[in-house]
């Protein structure tokens, strides 16, 4: 079997001949004719009717012509499709449209059948859209394009229209550019026309003013244009601004060169030293450096060859010298001695304080009578004694450390006086009957915190196991004991102290004084209601005090100095 066919492709449908319209009253009617190829060119015909089952007659067909289910399946399927569209479209066909066939196949034209017609075609029509039939469009539409245009060609037209219906019902190419182009210059007249009217608009207004404002120039460009930003506003401000400065500073310029009686001829071309070559500088500098070092080479070479004198000149005061030699080691010796007594004390002078002096414990060499490696072999146990030793000495001090207390007698003493206070907190808390006795099934949970009732979860599962009833000393106790297995920090939490909320109840005291307090009160009284004038009172008596503390300097400035210069008024006669 091959793919499924469209309805469209197979089916003579016509609405005249064969719809269910016509034919509602008819119990079985003919719905439509699918023809199906079976291979090997051959062909085969169902007719279905209103009241057919599509899988009874897809069973049919596969039985007759020996199909598979799968091939059972899309036939049931196909017919079902098929069907619903056939009904489908006989609902939406309403009695109005029925009618409008009948006025339009009628050839007389009288006045009734007109307003008829006219009632029909205004009157709106709503089809009535079931799930079946969108799932059908939906199948239908979403086939690519190049197959749906195949369809379209494939199908039969129902009627052979005539080359003039064919004219009048083929759309007119419309050329969508001359459209445009007559859209654009349409809505350009209308643009002038509405601008035309605004100002002879505005023309009537002002005709009826009696007085009219002439606008600067100069305005118009400081007022912000709808085509402009303001970035560009700002830039040609800046721009203005550097072109101010600029000339401004010109001006500025050449006033003070107005002063200069010298202008100095600057030249515009600069010299160019004459430079010597650096290859011929070089090669005259290694020739000055080979000549030299020939030089010294033969001095030496001369100062070798020639003969010494062996023959020592006794010098004639040498007495003279031994005495200078022996005063100098003379001076040196007392020198030395002074230096060692002074490094010899054992207190400092200036301070009290004892000097530090290091003990050496380096022997002295001793003279090997044996060879040196039996001597180094000898030290390797003496080494080991001493490693032991240095260890055992090491495991006795940690052992020392670790017995002796972490903590003093007395921080031990307050420390227990704090966690009994702690377990006291919490045996009140826990005894709900206020007897001073604690069981497992008179403890009260609730007050205490998440955390503290998981980390004594293990203490309260055994007290209601055991069924004990304790007291506060064997509660200390017993809680001492499964506290040993807890961590450090669940510990810390138990015994920790309850947080305080420190209160500043400091009451905050004016810096004002009863005197001041008292002439403000009598200012308050004279001082007048009006804001301007407290305003200017206020910048009155700023500037009295400016100018009393002006005078004040003055004042004693002028006592500072001892010469006070006369100044003498010529009379002008």
């Amino acid at each position: 079997m091959e793919q499924r066919i469209d309805l469209s492709d197979v089916i003579d449908f016509t609405i005249s001949d064969q719809s269910p319209i016509t034919s509602k009253n008819q119990k079985n009617s003919e719905l439509f004719v699918l023809t199906i190829e079976i291979g090997n060119d051959k062909k085969e015909k169902l007719i279905i009717h209103s009241n057919d089952d599509p899988s009874t007659i897809a069973k049919k067909f596969a039985k007759k012509n020996c199909l598979n289910e799968t091939v059972e399946k899309s036939l049931t399927k196909l017919i079902k499709s098929n069907k619903e569209l056939i009904e489908n479209r006989a609902i939406s066909t309403s009695p109005d449209m029925i009618k409008l066939e009948e006025l339009l196949s009628t050839p007389t034209k009288s006045p009734q059948n007109e307003t008829d017609l006219k009632n029909i075609i205004n009157k709106e029509h709503t089809p009535q859209i079931d799930k079946n039939s969108r799932e059908i469009a939906k199948r239908l539409n979403n086939q690519d394009v190049y197959t749906r245009l195949y369809k379209r060609n494939k199908k039969t037209p129902l009627q052979s229209p005539s080359p003039e219906t064919e004219q009048k019902t083929r759309p007119s190419s419309i050329n969508h550019g001359e459209w445009l182009y007559a859209n654009g210059i349409r809505k350009k007249e209308e643009l002038k026309k509405s601008a035309e009217e605004i100002k002879t608009r505005d023309e009537d207004k002002i005709s009826e003013n009696p007085f009219k404002p002439k606008v600067n120039p100069a305005s118009t460009l400081m007022v912000r244009r709808s085509f402009e930003r303001t970035e560009d506003l700002l830039i040609d401000k800046a721009k203005d601004y550097e072109q101010k400065l600029k000339d401004l500073k010109e001006v500025l310029i050449k006033e003070e060169l107005k002063e200069c009686s010298f202008t100095p001829k600057i030249i515009e071309t600069p010299r160019t030293k004459s430079r010597i070559v650096e290859k011929d500088y070089l090669y005259k500098d290694a020739e000055i450096r080979r000549a030299r070092s020939s030089i010294n080479s033969e001095k030496s070479i001369t100062s070798l060859n020639s003969p010494r004198t062996t023959n020592k000149t006794t010098p004639s005061n040498s007495n003279e010298v031994f005495s200078r030699l022996y005063n100098t080691k003379f001076a040196f010796q007392t020198k030395m001695e002074h230096l060692r007594h002074n490094s010899d004390v054992l207190v400092d002078k200036s301070t009290g304080q004892d000097f530090f002096h290091p003990q050496i414990l380096s022997k002295d060499r001793e003279d090997l009578d044996i060879p040196i490696w039996e001597h180094l072999y000898s030290q390797k146990d003496k080494q080991a004694s001493i490693i032991e030793k240095t260890n055992e000495l090491n495991d006795e001090f940690w052992k020392a450390t670790a017995m002796t207390p972490k903590s003093s007698e007395n921080s031990n003493v307050i420390y227990e006086i704090f966690k009994e206070k702690q377990y006291e907190k919490l045996f009140n808390i826990l005894d709900s009957d206020k007897d001073g006795l604690i069981s497992g099934s008179n403890i009260y949970k609730d007050s205490l915190d998440p955390k503290t009732a998981q980390s004594l979860s293990a203490f309260f599962n055994d007290l209601e196991i055991n069924k004990e009833i304790l007291d506060f000393q064997k509660f200390i106790v017993k809680l001492e004991h499964f506290m040993k297995a807890m961590t450090v920090e669940e510990k810390s939490y138990i015994l920790k102290r309850d947080s305080k909320i420190y209160q500043n109840n400091t009451e905050r005291k004016s810096l004002v004084c009863s005197g001041s307090e008292r002439i403000i009160r009598k200012n308050e009284k004279a001082r007048p209601q009006d804001l301007y004038e407290r305003l200017m009172s206020a910048s009155k008596l700023k500037e009295d005090k400016i100018k009393k503390m002006k005078e004040m300097k003055i004042n004693g400035e002028m006592s500072m100095c001892t010469f006070k210069p006369v100044f003498i008024s010529k009379s002008t006669k």
